[in-house]
């Protein structure tokens, strides 16, 4: 890797226009089957995921958090949402701000989003939004601008940061990496929407779900996914950092 340039080393993974079509058959399908249940109260999910993930234990109604993992930290200081620890998955209807890791996280009004702070790590994944740059990330005097299908992650320094990259098994492209004064990186990239699905358990529990509102909810981040992939397929493969 060459951090000098910002960019990793990278192994080829060129399957895009197949997983296209294998979700926007299962978006159709499974659109068509929260919109043709809609009238049918569904069964009350266990509160627990085997995945070690649950339901968020609601702050307060204006709180967007709809799920959340299991050793997660979050409080309420004064009008201020902290995330210690953990990760949360947030769909956002009013504009809403999290603080983690020193930074301050905007989201506006439609966003869904995964927060994961960990070990020493940040992500911020932008998984669905209504406009586009729906997140903002301010950190030391620097404003991220985070788009649908990018990712944010903050490591303490290069080694750090590469090794998370290289342990995760999300493939991305278009990657940049960015010093901060005094040691942090981060990077911003395109996420590989499949792959980002299948191994994080926020999302899988999403997409497991028996809840009609969590169905719902995992059909438009599905179908923003395609839409996505069609939009940007001339941005190239999609690679996993080595």
């Amino acid at each position: 890797m060459n951090f000098e340039t910002g960019r990793f080393g990278l192994t080829a993974f060129s399957l895009v226009k197949p997983f296209i079509l294998l979700l926007l058959a299962l978006a159709t399908f499974l659109i068509g089957a929260v919109e043709s249940n809609a009238s049918v109260p569904s069964s009350a999910p266990s509160p627990m995921l085997s995945s070690g993930v649950s339901r968020a234990a609601v702050l307060n109604a204006s709180c967007p958090i709809v799920r959340e993992s299991n050793d997660a930290e979050l409080a309420k200081l004064s009008d201020d949402y902290v995330l210690a620890r953990g990760s949360v998955l947030l769909e956002v209807k009013e504009t809403f701000q999290l603080k983690s890791a020193g930074t301050v996280i905007e989201f506006e009004k439609g966003v869904v989003a995964l927060v994961t702070r960990e070990n020493g790590y940040l992500r911020v994944a932008n998984l669905c939004e209504n406009k586009c740059g729906s997140i903002k990330i301010n950190i030391a005097d620097k404003t991220i601008c985070l788009f649908g299908g990018n990712d944010f992650v903050l490591a303490k320094n290069a080694e750090a940061l590469h090794v998370w990259l290289e342990a995760d098994q999300t493939a991305r492209r278009r990657m940049e990496l960015i010093a901060l004064p005094n040691g942090p990186l981060y990077t911003v990239s395109e996420f590989f929407p499949p792959t980002l699905i299948e191994h994080t358990g926020m999302v899988k529990a999403l997409r497991k779900s028996e809840d009609h509102e969590e169905k719902a909810l995992f059909g438009r981040v599905l179908k923003f996914a395609v839409c996505l992939l069609i939009a940007t397929e001339s941005h190239g493969n999609y690679d996993f950092v080595r």
